[in-house]
């Protein structure tokens, strides 16, 4: 089965720029935020653009974080 690679680092500040390269490139974007409702919203901005090809980073600092913003 082929895999697809993954451009990780997609945020609020820089999601249109690395959308676009994500697109472009033919490649999944992954997507983070400081906290569920800012992926939310920047996942819906992304979207927006045509893109829905994204794997969600929920990723906290330590365990107890990343459970927090995985678990709702």
């Amino acid at each position: 089965k082929d895999s697809k690679p993954v451009l990780n680092g997609a945020n609020a500040s820089n999601y249109e720029a690395m959308s676009a390269v994500a697109t472009e490139a033919g490649v999944v974007l992954g997507v983070s935020g400081k906290d569920l409702n800012e992926l939310y919203d920047t996942v819906a901005a992304i979207e927006k653009l045509g893109n829905k090809n994204l794997v969600l980073d929920t990723t906290g600092a330590d365990i107890k974080e990343t459970d927090r913003k995985s678990v709702v």
